[in-house]
């Protein structure tokens, strides 16, 4: 127990960390961890997690085809408007028998002759306000499956950078479970000599190696969190990454600029896209009433149409080839459709009240999310530097607990309760980083401002590879 290291805390920029001369029986088991560690040679950064999850994340694929797929229907309405052209061409035997007749220009007996047709028509739509109303709303559609893919592509950026930071933070807690292990059955063996030597008591040793094995159980449940964890990254990237590159020791800690929730407020209900594909399906849902209405309205088309008809042959005895054209205006006057379209309208103004009511409730869900995620962020920062603070004290009363154990003042109990209070402390110190850096991205994707320039200065937060 006289061995002597140094360990330096891991504090935000701007602090001034402390470097205390410790117990290595303590903190022997922290240093040794993965969580002080360099990152691997060949380990997959931030910005290469994103680039691989755009490619495989299905949640993502599914949104871009959904808006292709609504661009289409936008061309699909004007087609509506323009002219339908259309060609047919046939060709048949015509057998004709006289049985009898009584004008001698029939001849009683048969003839057989062929008969081929073609021709062509077209319709040129002049005044059709259901087309017309259809082309607006899938006007209004575009816009909202563009804001959705908009969302989406937010929401990759943010769920693979708090996938990645959990594989982060799951192996930096697995080491510190591991250090804390370790330092308790060094504490276990310890106490083990000082009882052999006659200066220990067994209920000490008990007690320390039960806090040995239930800091190895502990090490087990960490072990499958942090495989849960590589899973979730898995789930969006399509492949396995097991050595992310870890968050560095100092990280820039700031409060939110400008400092006032309402200012962050605004810009989110101007810029969120998620809001701003709702107050897209408002306006759809309000082109679909016009739509309706339109039912009850003439529609009014030109049309126009050649056909040639070519006769080989007749009852006559000769045949003939004759050629239609036909042109003119149609008017179609809808009366009555047994109260369809009256219902219709009811029933897409009914539809469009329920999308008002989703506005409201997604305005009001972001104004709460874009303060609460503001709050986070400060409060994160603020309790970052109360733990890194308070990790140093208890590592201090750590240290001074086991001379004075050594002393013969003070109790093994008092030890132990002092390591599991720090190795608490440092893992809340630990958690409290990443919550940090979660909270910042989920402020910019409430905002709507979330993008790929938020991952590469994350991503200068990571250690650099050796």
């Amino acid at each position: 127990m006289t061995a002597q290291i140094v360990l330096s805390f891991l504090l935000p920029a701007g602090s001034a960390p402390r470097a205390r001369r410790l117990s290595g029986a303590v903190f022997f088991g922290v240093l040794a961890s993965g969580l002080l560690q360099a990152a691997p040679a060949q380990a997959r950064d931030l910005l290469e997690t994103f680039e691989l999850a755009k490619t495989n994340d299905p949640t993502f694929q599914a949104a871009t085809h959904e808006q292709l797929a609504e661009e289409s229907s936008l061309r699909i309405a004007w087609s509506n408007l323009l002219p339908t052209i259309t060609g047919e061409a046939s060709y048949a035997k015509d057998k004709q028998q006289v049985q009898s007749s009584d004008n001698d220009v029939f001849a009683v007996g048969s003839t057989t002759y062929p008969i081929k047709t073609y021709g062509a028509s077209l319709t040129q739509p002049i005044f059709r306000m259901t087309e017309w109303a259809e082309v607006s709303q899938a006007r209004a559609t575009v816009k909202e499956s563009a804001a959705r893919l908009d969302a989406a592509y937010q929401d990759l950026i943010f769920r693979s950078a708090k996938a990645y930071l959990g594989v982060l933070e799951m192996k930096a807690l697995l080491d510190l479970r591991r250090a804390e292990r370790a330092s308790l059955q060094e504490q276990a063996e310890h106490q083990q000599r000082r009882l052999d030597s006659g200066l220990g008591t067994a209920p000490d040793v008990y007690e320390a190696e039960a806090r040995a094995a239930l800091a190895s159980a502990d090490e087990e449940y960490a072990e499958a969190d942090l495989e849960d964890a590589i899973q979730a990254l898995a789930e969006i990237t399509g492949e396995i990454d097991t050595s992310p590159r870890p968050l560095a020791e100092n990280i820039p800690l700031a409060l939110p600029e400008p400092a006032n929730p309402d200012r962050w407020v605004q810009q989110a209900i101007a810029r969120n896209p998620d809001l701003e594909a709702q107050r897209q399906a408002v306006v759809a849902s309000e082109r679909e009433i016009d739509r309706q209405r339109s039912a009850h309205l003439p529609t009014v088309d030109f049309t126009a149409s050649i056909n040639n008809r070519d006769t080989d042959g007749s009852l006559f005895g000769g045949g003939s080839q004759v050629e239609t054209k036909e042109y003119g205006i149609n008017v179609n006057i809808p009366f009555f459709a047994g109260g369809s379209a009256i219902f219709s309208t009811q029933r897409a103004t009914d539809l469009k009240r329920r999308n008002e009511q989703r506005l409201v409730q997604e305005r009001r869900e972001v104004e709460r999310l874009t303060r609460n995620a503001f709050q986070v962020v400060g409060s994160a920062a603020r309790r970052l530097g109360a733990l890194s603070r308070s990790v140093e004290v208890q590592a201090e009363a750590v240290a001074a607990r086991e001379k004075s154990v050594d002393a013969g003042v003070d109790t093994v109990m008092n030890v132990l309760n002092a390591k599991r209070e720090f190795y608490e402390g440092m893992r809340d110190y630990t958690s409290a980083r990443y919550t940090y850096v979660i909270a910042v991205l989920a402020l910019e994707r409430n905002v709507g401002v979330l993008g790929v320039e938020d991952l590469e200065r994350v991503s200068e937060w990571l250690k650099p590879e050796d």
